[in-house]
């Protein structure tokens, strides 16, 4: 039996490039979502979908006992033995060569009378979930990362919990994608003869890379307030969150700016590259009790934001911060900004 959960877990936001997740509530689940894409199931069985753990089946790797994700055969109500074909796709993230995702698995018991196999799967085509529309297809997730009992055998999954672990490799530079879990058995359902129930906790996603230098307000990036705009190039390429979201975004991917006020007004402007919606906020005070006068995001994907501050003062020093409204990441993170004097 599965204790269910619904179609996606959004509520707060992973503020990390690396994290993990150890499933011990929904309010920690953000950009996760799931897919069936079995045979011959109805969407009015909840059963079906990914769900925390039943710690009467077993308990937890870690945590309380029912803090882990499971899934098993009711994945399909098929009348005959079917493939299933059960989704669950973890944040998106910017990977690098040599990032490394590890998770603990285990199913009820080894050797089993009901085999189930696993799939992780990668796609590098950003913050996406195609996996087409049938239970052969895997869409975008086409790098298979591993396999946890490729050939259904009866004692190829563990019936305790163990680690397992994938590296990242062969991309062409930092790629936006998402890494997803497939629970993927043929001949299975209640009338097949494979498919029972897994179990996934302590799943850790470990970056190599390091956030921008920006990445922190004591870190900004020193810009010239000038009679003209004069663009410089920004990135939140692996930044991370340092403070709440102004407005209704999600800040977690948040980059800083400072420029010394040359006259009592200034235009702020930013201008997001393709799929980046910028939101831009503006700071008086200094690092560690900065007061916001300004919070701006009046455009959607790809568009200009421009912010007028005024009654500034001439000689002191004002911060920005620069973030995508998406909490997943965007298709590309660089955008361009300037400070122009306005009078």
């Amino acid at each position: 039996m599965l204790l269910v959960l619904g179609g996606s877990f959004s509520t707060t936001q992973v503020v990390a490039q690396s994290f993990t997740e150890g499933f011990e509530s929904t309010s920690t689940l953000t950009d996760w979502y799931i897919r069936n894409n079995s045979d011959t199931i109805a969407s009015t069985t909840l059963a079906q979908n990914w769900g925390f753990g039943n710690p009467t089946n077993f308990p937890a790797q870690a945590g309380a006992t029912g803090s882990y994700v499971a899934v098993g055969y009711q994945s399909t109500n098929s009348t005959v033995g079917a493939t299933i074909s059960n989704w669950l796709f973890t944040p998106s993230r910017t990977f690098s060569n040599g990032d490394v995702i590890s998770f603990y698995t285990r199913v009820s018991a080894n050797p089993t009378s009901f085999p189930d196999r696993l799939e992780v799967r990668l796609s590098t085509t950003g913050s996406g979930l195609n996996v087409g529309t049938s239970s052969a297809t895997v869409g975008d997730f086409t790098t298979l990362l591993l396999s946890v009992n490729p050939t259904l055998s009866t004692t190829g999954y563990p019936g305790a919990w163990t680690q397992y672990t994938a590296t990242i490799s062969g991309l062409t530079g930092p790629t936006a994608g998402r890494v997803a879990f497939r629970y993927f058995v043929t001949d299975g359902g209640g009338n097949g003869v494979n498919s029972d129930y897994i179990g996934i906790d302590s799943y850790t996603y470990t970056s190599l890379s390091t956030p921008p230098a920006n990445d922190n307000c004591a870190g900004a990036i020193n810009l010239t307030q000038g009679a003209t705009c004069t663009p410089i190039t920004g990135n939140v390429a692996y930044a991370t969150q340092s403070q709440a979201a102004c407005g209704d975004g999600t800040a977690n991917d948040d980059v800083w700016y400072k420029f010394t006020a040359t006259s009592t007004g200034a235009t702020i402007t930013v201008d997001g590259s393709t799929n980046f919606d910028a939101v831009v906020e503006v700071f008086s005070g200094a690092c560690g009790g900065l007061t916001s006068i300004s919070c701006t995001d009046g455009t959607l994907a790809d568009g200009i934001e421009a912010v007028t501050a005024n009654a500034l003062v001439i000689g002191q020093t004002y911060y920005i911060r620069v973030f995508d409204w998406y909490s997943a990441v965007p298709a590309t993170t660089n955008f361009t900004i300037c400070v122009q004097q306005f009078t």
